[in-house]
């Protein structure tokens, strides 16, 4: 369209210029004409003058007819192109209404797209978040069912040890494997060493950690109405002077879960003596404020050594006594029913200060018990005589 209009354009402009010239020889021969005139005489000028002028009237008409011509032609082409720039139009107008038509159709197919996907999105999301919850949930079990069943196979353990130990057989004595992350075992069970890296961190004192802790696998057997359990000292770190030792004593409840938490006492270290409580007297379970109370003992037990015997000796009459070969180191009274018949207590044990390794006595000689018949592993206290089912 922009082509037809500057081709009429310039088709005019050759008009107009052909017009100017046209204009510019007329004028030129009447100035002629005139000079002529003016040289000859009158009626020589007239005949020139008539001549010339018939012949300027000629070629002025063969210029307007020419000029006619091509204005003739400018029109025709200008009226077809005015034609075609009315084609191009409607063309335009139909294709520019396909296009808005097409705009609207692409934008309702990306919005659908769009909500299409964000629903897909969500429901894959939720379907992930639903698989993942269902995979924890799986793991959870299986780490429950796991420790489960772990629980339960160290149960059986220890029961067949029980039974064992209850039968008169003359090595009942095994650590029990739930026990204090820095502890090894040997594989029998019997010996127990304490990892370097935690004698390096210190650890004088129990602060309520399982650093250290050991439990005997089987609770101790009552005899002539004592429980004793006895272990030697294989092992003990060097260390400056003034170094506190391992801490021994009892639990009225068997080593389960990861804390570890019992009910029952230990002494020793720095001289300490610490009540551990997880209920009270009446049952109700006691505030962590009250789960540990720390009162003084007697037995300094930084001054063992290497091969040293400690023993740890529940009594009829409730008292809590160590004897560190053969001698009685500490006493005191704990608030615990002997009478009752289905009091169970485990050996407990805690590797701190200057002890590395400790081993379970097989055949431990009870202070002020005798063995009177070792075919039937029977004993005997003060006045009194038993056999093996007794305990």
């Amino acid at each position: 369209v922009k082509g037809l209009a500057t081709d009429v354009a310039d088709l005019r402009v050759e008009v107009q210029r052909a017009t100017t010239a046209a204009k510019s020889v007329e004028l030129q021969l009447e100035n002629a004409v005139e000079q002529i005139h003016r040289l000859c005489s009158k009626t020589w000028t007239e005949e020139l003058k008539q001549r010339v002028t018939d012949s300027v009237q000629l070629d002025l008409h063969r210029l307007q007819r020419e000029v006619r011509d091509q204005v003739t032609v400018a029109l025709q082409a200008d009226a077809e192109r005015v034609k075609e720039i009315a084609v191009l139009k409607g063309t335009l107008r139909l294709q520019t209404g396909e296009l808005a038509i097409i705009r609207t159709e692409v934008d309702s197919a990306t919005s659908g797209v769009k909500e299409l996907g964000e629903t897909v999105t969500d429901t894959i999301e939720a379907d992930i978040d639903k698989l993942r919850h269902e995979l924890r949930r799986l793991q959870d079990d299986g780490t429950s069912w796991a420790e489960k069943i772990s629980d339960q196979h160290e149960h059986i353990a220890e029961l067949c040890e029980h039974t064992s130990c209850v039968l008169g057989a003359p090595e009942c004595r095994r650590w029990s494997r739930v026990r204090g992350g820095d502890i090894q075992l040997s594989p029998d069970l019997l010996t127990a060493t304490r990892r370097p890296e935690s004698a390096r961190s210190g650890g004088n004192q129990p602060d309520g950690d399982t650093m250290g802790l050991l439990f005997g696998a089987q609770p101790i057997r009552a005899v002539s109405g004592v429980r004793y359990f006895e272990v030697v000292l294989e092992e003990i770190f060097a260390g400056p002077g003034g170094h506190s030792g391992l801490l021994v004593g009892v639990s009225l409840s068997p080593p389960r879960g990861m804390d570890l938490r019992f009910q029952g006492w230990e002494l020793g270290g720095s001289g300490k003596l610490v009540h551990h409580r997880l209920v009270d007297k009446y049952g109700e379970l006691v505030t962590p404020d009250r789960e540990k109370e720390i009162s003084d003992s007697t037995w300094l037990s930084g001054k063992l050594s290497k091969g040293d015997h400690i023993g740890v000796m529940l009594t009829s009459n409730a008292t809590l006594s160590v004897h560190v070969n053969g001698s009685v180191e500490a006493t005191h009274p704990v608030d615990v029913d002997v009478s009752d018949r289905s009091l169970r207590v485990w050996p407990v044990v805690r590797l701190v200060g200057s002890s590395k390794t400790v081993s379970f006595v097989k055949k431990p000689s009870i202070p002020g018990v005798r063995r009177v018949n070792a075919t039937s592993g029977g004993f005997t206290g003060p006045g009194e005589s038993i056999t093996p089912s007794a305990g």
